[in-house]
């Protein structure tokens, strides 16, 4: 959107590559590698020569690798009696053709020489100021050398000037440059170099053809005749209008992007470009933006500081900083959560003639702030709006190695496969056989926790333990176990629901492991309260498609950015004081916020040896249809449905005992699941899905995120896709 802005930033990264033929030796195969004090690695090299208007030009090839992924940029150079001069220069898929060629060096070197260039693009003039400065001395990790310094400034209206100084060595090249862009300082220092000298160049006249009308002697690159006006090129002579032209269906194909930060990647349109900046604070810029820059998407970083402490001062923070390219950036209709973990707030600005506007997303938790800013021209707004949310839907940031923890779920998931059997045993079904038989008649007493959060009848003789815990205001704890041996636990119940805030110090009794799927915390929680071990799922079933009232529950969480991920689970394990086998039938939900530390789980359901597991399994939901919880008052709308959720969860077995269709058909649980579980707790992937449906789209959640179905998935998209119609529809 700001061509002629980033045009400035191509300019002032070139202008160090211009010298003489002494001080920057044109020679194919000529290469130069630099180190920039932003963790930039800057190679450059002479890769051959071209003509250019009848002028043998050099093709200088500039590379980065670094926060701004692996980009190459292009210029044609010459050396005549005058200088260096620059014919084309060819950066971020634009090209600038400069007409006369733009003089680098002024030859011979004189100090306190001043010369300027200047650029006309879309009514606006980006001057550059180019002095010889002298000559100093400079020391590299390649050696030490003396230079001639040049220094330069480029100024565009209404932006912040970019100021450089370069210094080259006779017969090496560049050595060192220094930048100022705004408040940013950066310094490229040669590192190695292999550098043989110039092969003469000899600067021939432009060719001349004469016109077929008139005879007349014209430059080879006239389009008409100076004389006559003829068409002098034919297939040159048609106006072409000036712009990119922007193919929809390169929209619509969208490619994995993993940025050298190693921290994000993100699935962006084939033909979309990408530019990142990372500042010394810590904070990281992203631009995913359309090739005719009329619309992008802006993701922005912000480690733990005083300076951020809520959503309300990272918008502050984000704004300050937009504004100092954009000074009339306005922001309007701003909506701030009660725990200030959400900001939301309409931007608008203007450039030249053009109206930009759009949307941004303000997000912090304990672990990092982020934004998000969608931003196009007005007249394209709600055309491009849909491919802007399929952007945001699809970033994926964490604060540590992204692909490591993608690996990380990868690993989980495999570890949690269900086992293999003839015919996989369906919960819901076997539940709802346990519902139509009686149990046996047993003699039942009253019973419940000392502090009375928890009553219950339950078979006498029995044996009930639990707690209600509150470790902090944050931290808290609802637990009972039931038992028909203390010692044994041939046959019993749980009740388990805790908010977690993990720690790198062990608290004896408390939980504080980072996020787990439902498996994985089913089976650590009896290791942990000493019930079983060697746990193997046999079959699991989403609860949201057994029940509509748990579906509902979930997506109103959703609406608060929380994701649920709640599961029926049938599983047997190994009984730790008997060692022989037992099966369980359980209800696991575990709720979390993306990018943050912070979770819930809550587990019901009960067990009991192998061979006795069908007799018991009745008298479960009997004792289960008694149980009382005494609430706590909810202190906001989270915590009031995580209380409804976990109601429903106690209450579940029950409502599959008691739903009038019978569940005959086993839906199997996508083992990615599990994958997707983790990755949506540990990354930004949450955050952009709930953008999207903010916005009124809806989302398709693929279970394979970026993996490409490496988990035997046969969900074929690899990443999430948002639409304002059926997104079920687009899968196929």
């Amino acid at each position: 959107m700001r061509r002629i802005y980033i045009a400035l930033i191509i300019s002032l990264f070139w202008i160090s590559f211009a010298s003489s033929q002494d001080y920057f030796p044109l020679r194919e195969g000529n290469r130069w590698a630099y180190v920039m004090s932003n963790n930039v690695q800057l190679t450059v090299q002479v890769t051959g020569f071209t003509e250019i208007d009848g002028v043998r030009c050099a093709i200088v090839e500039s590379t980065t690798d670094s926060a701004t992924g692996t980009v190459t940029s292009r210029e044609y150079l010459a050396v005549d009696t005058e200088g260096l001069k620059v014919y084309i220069s060819h950066a971020q898929d634009q090209e600038v053709v400069y007409n006369p060629p733009l003089t680098r060096i002024k030859l011979p070197f004189v100090q306190e020489q001043i010369w300027t260039s200047t650029i006309s693009q879309a009514d606006t003039d980006l001057v550059t100021t180019f002095e010889a400065l002298g000559k100093k001395q400079i020391q590299t990790n390649l050696g030490t050398f003396q230079c001639i310094v040049i220094g330069s400034r480029a100024n565009l209206p209404g932006q912040t000037s970019m100021m450089s100084v370069s210094y080259y060595a006779d017969g090496v090249g560049l050595v060192r440059q220094e930048m100022q862009i705004g408040n940013q300082s950066i310094i490229a220092s040669l590192n190695s170099a292999n550098v043989k000298p110039t092969e003469k160049i000899e600067t021939p006249k432009p060719a001349e053809i004469r016109c077929p009308n008139c005879n007349a002697v014209n430059n080879s690159s006239a389009k008409f005749c100076s004389q006559c006006g003829t068409a002098l090129n034919a297939s040159t002579s048609e106006n072409v209008q000036e712009g990119i032209i922007v193919d929809v269906n390169e929209e619509a194909t969208f490619d994995l992007y993993k940025s050298s930060l190693r921290k994000l990647m993100f699935y962006k349109p084939r033909n979309w470009n990408v530019a990142e900046l990372q500042y010394d604070n810590g904070v990281n810029v992203t631009s995913i933006v359309r090739p005719d820059e009329t619309a992008l998407v802006v993701f922005l970083s912000f480690p733990e500081g005083e300076d951020v402490n809520d959503s309300v001062s990272l918008s502050e923070t984000c704004i300050d900083l937009f504004r100092n390219n954009i000074p009339d950036l306005e922001g309007d209709n701003i909506k701030t959560s009660p725990d200030k973990d959400l900001t939301t707030m309409d931007i608008s600005f203007t450039e030249g003639d053009a109206k930009g506007i759009g949307h941004a997303y303000f997000f912090y938790t304990d672990r990092i702030g982020t934004a998000y800013l969608l931003l196009a021209r007005d007249d394209i707004w709600e055309q491009i709006r849909p491919t802007l949310l399929n952007i945001v839907s699809n970033i994926a940031y964490s604060t540590q190695d992204v692909e490591l923890v993608m690996n990380i779920g990868i690993t989980l998931a495999s570890e949690n496969l269900i086992a293999e059997q003839e015919q996989i045993p369906n919960p819901a079904f076997i539940i709802q056989k346990a519902g139509k038989i009686l149990p046996e008649e047993i003699e039942f007493v009253s019973s419940g926790l000392t502090d009375e959060s928890i009553t219950l009848e339950i078979p006498q003789g029995w044996h009930l333990e639990g707690r209600s815990l509150q470790f902090s205001p944050r931290e808290r704890e609802l637990y009972f176990l039931l038992t028909d041996d203390e010692i044994l636990k041939n046959c019993g119940m749980i009740s388990k629901s805790q908010m977690i805030v993990p720690t790198q110090v062990t608290t004896s009794g408390v939980i504080n492991s980072t996020y787990q799927s439902p498996p994985e915390i089913l089976s650590f929680v009896f290791n942990y309260e000493d019930i079983g071990t060697d746990m193997e799922i046999l079959g699991e079933i989403p609860c949201e498609q057994l029940n509509t009232v748990f579906a509902k529950e979930a997506e109103n969480m959703s609406k608060l950015r929380y994701q649920v991920d709640s599961r029926l689970i049938y599983a047997k394990y190994q009984n730790i004081v008997t060692e022989k086998i037992f099966l369980g039938i359980f209800s696991v939900q575990c709720i979390t916020m993306p990018m943050s530390s912070e979770w819930e789980f809550s587990i019901d359901g009960c067990w009991a040896p192998e061979n006795e597991f069908g007799e018991f399994l009745p008298l479960f939901l009997k004792i289960s249809k008694t149980i009382q919880i005494t609430k706590q008052p909810a202190q906001n709308d989270k915590e009031k449905e995580i209380q409804i959720l976990q109601q429903l969860n106690r209450n579940f077995l029950n409502s599959i005992a008691d739903y009038p269709q019978t569940f005959t058909e086993y839906i199997k649980i996508n083992q990615n699941r599990n994958y997707t579980s983790w990755m949506r707790s540990q990354t930004t992937l949450g955050q952009g899905t709930w953008i999207a449906q903010n916005e009124g789209a809806e989302v398709y959640q693929t279970n394979s995120w970026g993996i490409e179905n490496k988990l035997d998935d046969t969900d074929n998209l690899p990443y999430n896709k948002a639409s304002f119609i059926d997104s079920r529809e687009q899968k196929d």
